[in-house]
């Protein structure tokens, strides 16, 4: 019988210690550290924790401390740490903070929760420096989502009725924050409501004086309101806690059921108009009402960076899905999509290799479908904790502002968008913009969807009289003024109000309030149609700006500076306070409703404040906020794009201090793939730079690597320039061996072999080996394209030796053997750098996604069926991407129709096909390997058709090698079905075709077709020496499977020799390595020379029919096979 594990409660809240079976273990500091970080990360390798814990010892001795750690976590009784390379917590582990983290994401009842003590209290991590960084960040979360928590809980009392409860709440939120005036607010209001408006007043002098001694400040004018509020009031309905004011939404009643007949029809909805129109403001509500709403909001320089936004969205979505595993382990994400994400959020994976560049049309793709994977799968999470739910569903997303998204994350969002992945979500999607403002590819796009009826545009009109009427009142009413809608609200004030305004919202409500401000009515007697003048809105927001303090207004300035990367850490290096002397000025802006969170309440209003500082004064404050911003490191949560960084020293007019920025801002949209944005970053670059800095040269450098494979002139001259400025003799061989990569895919081979000679010189003296290794690839591969093996193999080689251990390094080699025909060496060689998976071993990296793909591949080469089959059966460890999956099925596939399991190699190739629709080069290979089964099965027809579409994508995207076996496959299917005319132009196509002769493989096979040619044409003579050669060079290369159909068909030839015992060796070889179909083939034949032979192919063919779908092979069964009444 086996006992169950014991329950064990771990508390890190407070001091961290252990409750196993109602005993209580105080923890080891690091073991504590170790804990928390596995309980909040959810899983971490053993380096990693390693790592934190002991950063000042080799890696060996800090693995080893962890191993003695979690040897001594197990003496107390129970499992806690489960895993070998990753380690995670043991199911029966049940910690304080994810039972806290529940409450607060469940919205659950924290009243009797022991949860609010400091992660890991007391415990000291100062010789730890990046776990403490992540300890004191963790700390400051659960902070804010207990101080969350109380707040929504405390709302909900008081809306309930339960006054005690929410004054609890409201008194534990003050010791949290104890100079929180919103939490003295709250106690006010709750003591008036329980009648006490004593203890109300208390409060207010208790917070006033804290304010006094503290911060040296007075409370709120919205706190000093409420004090006088209390004192005059005689009634508890006559005291309301004051709250951020939300103007009604009005006169939009047509918009409103416009959109919502849109949403219900599954349609995208556009709203665009001038600014200050409401469009976010009407599209928000349209969608909350139908339920929750994740809103993406794009600020202005976004569209300088690409990919910013979908980068946004990642990481807004994994922070979500990070949150809920603390509720219980969610989904996980497959380790291909988080790789893929790394391209956006480099510390996603600090222990892992950088990605790899997204050079290729194929890793573009790959990269998409991850982000696909990713969105769809955490979208709905991230819906499901939104605050305002509405009435239900599955949920909206909110491009807000689309103006100034950037271009490739919007054709990211226009690929998602298309995925069925997507449409299955049922998650409306609404969409933002100014007018005028969007790039006209775009708009052209958004015109197309409401022309095909995908979305509908509304494109936002003024305010009729009736709303501004309507917007004026309740104005009115939140400002107490009821005194004035007799002159400001009457019918003639309205008009003229309506006419001033033009109807735009925001003005109306700037208008009003500086009316308001200017003394009301009373101030416009003489004329009471008089408005402010001039009849702009701008003025109107400066001037509300001007009416708050000098603190407060110079906090406004600095942020409407910064733009995006604005925050408090930022805000207090630039103004030169301390972080605690903005509270002040911080809340006074919110309450005047300028700033909300960390950004402007409206980009017009950051508009004005920024063109209300002085040009000279606006320029120091770019330099100082882009001084402060190159301090902060890739891994701060506020990292600025180098793209930022460089506006703002260009703002400051310090065109040299952009250009270094500029270069580096192009070499991140190299490496996500954005090609055009790196071209223009670097060309950005060589006007601000001056002659003679590094940063040109490494400009030109870069402008000639984005230009490489969209406009080689163009790469030419900018390396060439860049040759002429290389700063050194490293740079140098660095820029000759680009060089040289860019003469071979212009087929320039010389001039390429010049390039790399000279590289290759340079690096030997001034590169590390691994970028000499890099060098001497680019010669194999130019060398290899001019068909210099042996030269190709020793470059390969030399490069092997710099940089042992580089799986691509690697690959190539092997592929050079393949290629040449030395299959047994390349399987050696890729077998040579896997080795078998050792027991007990840790840290063990998976296989490259290539690896079993290309041994099998090489195994299939060689007629290894069963090997090829072993070590493709398996599933992708870890799982791979849609192409990876789909690349393995075809491969799978290849082997079944080898084995002659067709039925097999149909359901393969049918998963194959969708996974591999975007990738032209792997459809092919699904259209020849389904061709080559129909026409084993004699369906010539079909065949020829696949076989035909094959050969026509085979010579679009030009690959030489698969064209080559397609026009095989085709030549072959013409030649069996006696089409004379077609299988004659098509083996001078083959013949044609010089790559044949190059690749042992597929000269065996094209030269199968042409026997069948010249056996149709009756050249004899012609049909033996090709199937001699066939024999030949199949034998030589040791692929069993093309040496057994090239004997077959030497046998079949008119006048064969030796034919008997050619089929002999095949039937052999087809027995032996499991090719059931040749192996039939060879049995049948053979009935002519011994009888005997007549039961094991008849056996072999009922095994071929078991495994064919029914009626597959109807149209080649044989007489003497067929079923009885057949």
């Amino acid at each position: 019988m086996t006992l169950a594990a014991p329950v064990v409660t771990l508390n890190l809240l407070g001091a961290p210690s252990l409750v196993v079976e109602g005993r209580v273990r105080l923890l080891e500091r690091k073991s504590a550290g170790m804990l928390a970080y596995i309980c909040v990360e959810g899983q971490v390798t053993r380096e990693r924790i390693a790592g934190l814990l002991w950063p000042n010892v080799p890696d060996a001795s800090a693995r080893t401390n962890l191993r003695q750690m979690l040897w001594r976590l197990r003496s107390y009784g129970a499992e806690l740490v489960v895993g070998e390379r990753l380690l995670s917590l043991a199911n029966d582990v049940q910690p304080d903070i994810t039972q806290f983290r529940a409450t607060a994401f469940g919205r659950g009842v924290l009243a009797d929760l022991a949860g609010e003590g400091e992660l890991l209290a007391g415990q000291d991590f100062s010789d730890c420096p990046a776990f403490e960084e992540w300890l004191l960040a963790e700390r400051e979360r659960q902070t804010a989502l207990l101080h969350t928590t109380l707040w929504r809980q405390c709302l909900a009392d008081e809306e309930a009725g339960d006054l005690n409860s929410a004054l609890r709440g409201a008194t534990r939120l003050l010791e949290l924050d104890p100079l929180s005036e919103p939490a003295y607010r709250l106690i006010m209001t709750l003591h008036v409501r329980r009648g006490d408006r004593a203890a109300a007043l208390a409060a207010f002098q208790a917070c006033r004086e804290a304010l006094r001694r503290e911060l040296g400040v007075s409370p709120l004018p919205e706190t000093l309101a409420l004090a006088d509020q209390i004192r005059q009031a005689g009634a508890e309905s006559r005291v309301q806690r004051p709250t951020r004011w939300r103007p009604p939404l009005t006169g939009r009643e047509a918009e409103w059921a416009q959109l919502n007949a849109a949403l219900d029809a599954g349609q995208t909805v556009l709203v665009s108009g001038p600014p200050g129109m409401g469009k976010t403001r009407l599209l928000m509500d349209v969608l909350r009402a139908r339920g929750p709403v994740l809103c993406l909001e794009a600020r202005p320089n976004d569209e300088a960076v690409p990919y910013l936004a979908l980068g946004r969205l990642a990481r807004q979505l994994l922070k979500t899905h990070q949150d809920a595993a603390l509720l219980g382990p969610p989904a996980p994400l497959e380790d291909w999509v988080l790789a893929e994400a790394a391209h956006l959020l480099p510390d996603l994976r600090p222990d892992g290799p950088a990605p790899e560049p997204l050079r290729s049309v194929a890793a573009q793709r790959r990269f998409l479908e991850a982000m696909t994977r990713l969105v769809t799968s955490l979208l709905p999470l991230a819906l499901s904790v939104q605050e305002e739910r509405g009435a239900g569903g599955a949920g909206s997303l909110l491009f807000d502002d689309d103006q100034w998204t950037d271009e490739r994350s919007w054709e990211a969002w226009l690929f998602i968008a298309s995925q069925p992945a997507w449409r299955a979500l049922g998650v409306r999607v609404g969409v933002t913009f100014r007018q005028g403002e969007l790039s006209s590819t775009r708009m052209e796009t958004l015109e197309r969807q409401v022309e095909g009826g995908a979305a509908m545009s509304v494109d936002l009109q003024p305010l009729p009289a009736s709303g501004v009427e309507a917007l004026t009142r309740a104005f009115l009413r939140h400002r107490h003024a009821e005194e004035m809608p007799a002159s400001v609200a009457g019918a003639a004030k309205v008009e003229a109000l309506w006419r001033h305004t033009g109807g735009n919202p925001l003005f109306v409500l700037e208008t009003l309030r500086s009316v308001l401000d200017a003394g009301g009515p009373a101030a416009q007697e003489g004329n009471p149609d008089a408005l402010p003048s001039p009849p702009q809105l701008e003025p109107l927001l400066r001037r509300r700006l001007e009416r708050v303090s000098d603190p407060a207004l110079r906090l406004a300035r600095v942020a409407a500076v910064a733009g995006s990367e604005f925050d408090a850490e930022l805000a207090a290096h630039v103004i030169g306070v301390q972080p605690l002397d903005l509270v002040q000025p911080w809340a006074e802006l919110e309450a005047a409703q300028i700033i909300s969170g960390s950004g402007f309440a409206h980009d017009l209003i950051a508009q004005a404040a920024q063109r209300s500082v002085p040009a000279p004064v606006r320029a120091l404050l770019h330099a100082s906020i882009a001084a402060h911003l190159q301090t902060r490191d890739a891994a701060h949560p506020k990292a600025a794009a180098p793209e930022h960084l460089a506006l703002h020293w260009e703002a400051a007019g310090q065109l040299p201090n952009a250009a270094p920025h500029w270069v580096r801002a192009g070499w991140v949209a190299l490496g996500r793939g954005a090609w055009a944005d790196a071209a223009a970053d670097f060309r950005r670059a060589l006007t601000t730079g001056q002659p003679g800095d590094v940063s040109v040269a490494d400009a030109h450098y870069g402008l000639g690597m984005a230009l490489r494979g969209q406009d080689p002139p163009g790469a030419e001259e900018a390396m060439l320039a860049a040759l002429l400025t290389a700063p050194s003799e490293q740079r140098e061989a660095e820029v000759r061996g680009a060089l040289a990569e860019l003469y071979r895919l212009c087929g320039r081979l010389d001039d390429a072999l010049t390039q790399i000679a000279q590289a290759a010189e340079l690096a030997s003296r001034t590169l590390p080996p691994p970028g000499q290794a890099e060098l001497w690839r680019v010669r194999f591969a130019v060398q290899l394209r001019a068909g210099q093996y042996a030269e190709a193999e020793q470059a390969i080689l030399t490069a092997q030796a710099l940089a042992p251990g580089r799986s691509e390094i690697v690959n190539e080699h092997a592929l050079l053997l393949w290629v040449a025909g030395r299959l047994e060496e390349a399987a050696r060689l890729y077998e040579s750098f896997q080795p078998r998976p050792v027991p007990g071993l840790e840290g063990q990296p998976p296989d490259p996604a290539w690896y079993a793909g290309n041994l099998g591949w090489t195994y299939w080469a060689m007629g290894r069926l069963a090997q090829a089959e072993e070590i493709l059966a398996p599933p992708l460890s870890p799982p791979g991407s849609p192409f990876d999956v789909g690349v393995r099925q075809v491969n799978r596939a290849t082997v079944s129709i080898s084995q002659g399991r067709y039925r097999k190699a149909l359901e393969e190739l049918e998963v194959a096909e969708p996974l591999l629709s975007a990738y032209p080069p792997h459809l092919v290979d699904v259209w020849h390997r389904r061709g080559l089964v129909m026409m084993y099965a004699a369906r010539y027809d079909e065949a020829a058709a696949l076989m035909a579409r094959a050969v026509s994508a085979s010579e679009e995207i030009g690959d030489p090698v698969r064209l080559s076996l397609a026009l095989s496959g085709l030549t072959s299917t013409h030649a069996f079905s006696e089409q004379r005319d077609d299988a004659r132009l098509w083996s001078r196509r083959m013949r044609d075709f010089a790559v044949h002769g190059q690749v042992p493989l597929t000269q065996v096979v094209a030269d199968h077709a042409l026997v069948l040619v010249a056996t149709l044409e009756g050249r004899n003579a012609d049909a033996a020496e090709l199937a001699e050669q066939a024999v030949r060079q199949a034998r030589a290369c040791q692929m069993d499977e093309l040496l057994a159909r090239s004997l077959l068909l030497r046998a079949g030839l008119h006048d064969a020799v030796n034919a008997e015992a050619d089929l002999l060796e095949a039937a052999r070889l087809a027995e032996a390595r499991g090719m059931l179909d040749v192996h039939f083939q060879a049995a049948r034949a053979l009935t002519a020379f011994d009888p005997a032979w007549n039961r094991p192919a008849a056996e072999l063919y009922q095994q071929l029919l078991l495994l064919a779908p029914p009626g597959l092979l109807d149209r080649r069964t044989p007489a003497e096979y067929a079923p009885p009444g057949a």
